[in-house]
């Protein structure tokens, strides 16, 4: 065993010798045929031997190719020749440097394979030689690159958390919103039932109630309609809990069946307030300031069209002809009187700009003539959906239910009734 080894060591040393002999050679060939101290002739003859990696075997030859490179790049000469370094011979001795040392790595790693499959021993002892060599010639290089890959790998994941948690935010708010609407929703629900619940039965007569005393004497007892503030029996107990009370309204069918409120000081106090001026995300529908139950021939009331369906949603669909035919009334009781409503006309407008001349049908309260009246009348006509076939005449009563309509800037859905004669 140990004879062979000797022997593979031996034939390994010849041949080493042999190409040491070889490039010898080359290298005397070359300096007799060349004048080698001149810068471009070193640079000339270093160009054509790069490109043929077979010509030199040992590191001897290669040797002599960096002293080739040396003569051309450090000769006082030329590095006094502005022309040398300059241009064109500038830039092909500096493409020429940085191919020399890709080349040199690579060879490096081929003579580290070459060697490694001649023999096992000498290729374990020289792949921790070259293994080394070649990590302590690229560690710079890898160390940066590394670095270079955990900084950019760093700041990728950094802005995908970012992103993530951005989303997640996003998406458990807008969970907690959908969440929050439908319970303050249904806690508006049960409030509206609550106020339902609340509306009295109505007494027989407003007759008074007679009663013997105790020496039999007849005693006078008034039912409750007869308050002082001339408030109906049925919304008495509200009106008491709240006498921002104005009347209630229905329309059989629907979802409609609320409290109407009224504030001279703040028209829309309960835009987003319930019965008991608590906060509520459907507020209650609300009268005109300007409009007084007892007197006014147009009474204005004010809506929300709220998402979940309640309020003012269900006015929404006068806007088709078959809905109003299957509900043409509306109920309206102020807290004085009782009202049934026919609806006379169903349109859609907008609240119009300051200066524009155009309908407003939210300035009509009480008309101050005849012509004013039918005037009204005429441009409600014009702008309903279709034909209610209804007769109005001056002095009929009107109510006007108005609600936003989403499809249109500023956009409002209005519906009209007239009410029936006693």
């Amino acid at each position: 065993m140990d004879s062979k080894i000797q022997i593979e060591k031996k034939e390994m040393s010849d041949n080493k010798t042999s190409a040491e002999s070889r490039d010898k050679l080359k290298i005397l060939r070359l300096q007799n045929q060349f004048d080698l101290h001149n810068p471009d002739t070193a640079l000339d003859l270093y160009e054509k031997l790069i490109l043929d990696q077979t010509f030199f075997e040992t590191e001897l030859g290669r040797g002599f190719l960096k002293s080739l490179l040396h003569t051309a790049i450090h000769s006082e000469s030329y590095l006094e020749d502005e022309t040398a370094l300059s241009g064109r011979h500038e830039g092909r001795r500096k493409k020429r440097v940085k191919e020399q040392r890709n080349r040199t790595q690579s060879r490096r790693k081929q003579s580290s394979r070459t060697q490694s499959s001649r023999t096992q021993g000498s290729r374990n002892q020289g792949n921790r030689t070259q293994g080394s060599q070649t990590q302590n010639y690229l560690l710079p290089i890898d160390k940066d690159q590394r670095s270079n890959r955990r900084k950019t790998k760093k700041k990728k994941k950094t802005v995908y958390l970012v992103f993530l948690l951005l989303f997640s935010c996003i998406f458990f708010y807008h969970i907690y919103q959908m969440v929050s609407y439908q319970v303050l929703s249904y806690l508006s629900a049960k409030k509206i039932d609550d106020l339902v619940n609340s509306i009295l039965l109505p007494v027989e007569s407003k007759n008074q109630n007679i009663a013997l005393k105790d020496d039999g004497t007849q005693n006078q007892e008034f039912s409750v309609e007869e308050t002082e503030n001339d408030v109906l029996y049925e919304y008495s107990a509200l009106y008491e809990r709240n006498p921002d009370l104005i009347g209630w309204i229905r329309i059989e069918g629907t979802v409609i069946n609320y409290p109407v409120m009224q504030t001279r000081e703040d028209e829309e106090y309960y835009l987003l307030r319930d019965f008991d001026r608590e906060s509520d995300i459907n507020g209650l529908p609300f009268m005109d300031a300007r409009c007084d139950a007892k007197t006014d021939s147009n009474l204005i009331i004010y809506g929300h069209n709220m998402k979940n369906g309640s309020m003012f949603s269900a006015l929404m669909n006068y806007a088709e002809e078959e809905f109003y035919k299957k509900h043409p009334v509306v109920l309206f009781d102020t807290i004085y009187e009782k009202g049934v409503y026919d609806i006379i006309a169903v349109f859609q407008t907008r609240v119009a700009y300051q200066d524009e001349d155009t309908f407003r049908y939210y300035n009509f309260v009480e008309p101050f003539h005849k012509a004013e009246f039918y005037n009204y009348l005429e441009n409600i006509s014009e702008l309903s959906y279709y034909n209610t076939d209804q007769t109005v005449d001056y002095g009929d009563k009107l109510i006007t239910l108005s609600t936003c309509d989403r499809s249109i800037e500023d956009g409002r859905l209005v519906v009209v009734a007239r009410k029936k004669n006693s």
